[in-house]
């Protein structure tokens, strides 16, 4: 069973479902001996990473994530399950993270940004919008759309390669919505993933990594962002996999493939 980890904050059961429609085992749990055991791990979460940093502790995850990441056991980092992996967050002063990647996590900001708007999430605290959870949406007969494909009519098109704000306004911030990528160099998570490809963000900060060849996608909004880092048997994206349609689907086969290499029914 591939292990999600629940740090008690955001959705979870969208990468369990996920996963399970593509036919893997997959559970959500915060017990260490059972995260310990499972043949791969995802982090994800949303919400302030002070308090994900105080979960881990707490539940004695630090040294089951190392020693997975260690031992070559599949690991991939959602949202702010990126962030946690670097050695500091400057949200709310300087958090600690958990040291595996270079860098540092520091807010979306320059002269392309409005002023700090009062809803801050992922990095930056809780959210209270409908809108990140794109699956659950309503058509204007009432009906709820497809939980799996929410794929947008410029689907697979590039986003602009530098968005541009209504006039006398900057980006918002969070960024909130459909962005491309661009892939920086290669990794089997990203198989078959074309270039321009578009995933659902919901983020106030993103990382700086240090070691700038495990950055393996770019991002534009208003700067150019890490999107996603990897290295080996690790993966970690600031977009949102599971709530980015087939292209989200396609990342998580390829990562859960990583666990059961023949494929669903094979375990």
């Amino acid at each position: 069973m591939i292990a999600i980890i629940d740090l008690g904050m955001g959705n979870l059961r969208s990468v369990e479902k996920a996963l399970h429609k593509l036919g893997y085992p997959a559970g959500v749990t915060s017990h260490a001996p059972t995260v310990a055991k499972a043949p791969a791990i995802i982090l994800p979460g949303v919400g302030a990473f002070a308090k994900a940093m105080a979960s881990i502790e707490r539940l004695g995850l630090r040294p089951v994530i190392e020693k997975t990441i260690a031992d070559g056991k599949p690991f991939l980092g959602i949202c702010l399950g990126l962030q946690l992996l670097f050695e500091v967050s400057e949200e709310f002063g300087e958090v600690d993270g958990l040291g595996i990647m270079r860098g540092r996590v520091t807010k979306l900001s320059g002269p392309m940004f409005a002023a700090p708007a009062a809803t801050r999430l992922e990095g930056g605290g809780t959210l209270g919008r409908d809108d990140i959870r794109p699956a659950f949406a309503k058509t204007k007969s009432g009906a709820p759309l497809p939980a799996w494909d929410p794929v947008p009519a410029d689907f697979g098109r590039p986003a602009p390669a530098k968005p541009e704000a209504p006039a006398g306004q900057g980006l918002k911030v969070p960024h909130i919505g459909w962005n491309s990528i661009r892939i920086a160099s290669l990794h089997p998570v990203l198989a078959g993933i074309p270039e321009g490809s578009m995933f659902y963000f919901v983020h106030s900060y993103a990382p700086e990594p240090a070691e700038t060849d495990a950055i393996r996608t770019t991002t534009e909004y208003g700067i150019e962002f890490a999107s996603s880092v990897g290295r080996r048997n690790l993966f970690a994206c600031q977009f949102h996999p599971e709530k980015s349609g087939r292209v989200g689907l396609r990342l998580l086969e390829n990562f859960a493939r990583l666990a059961y290499p023949k494929g669903p029914g094979s375990f």
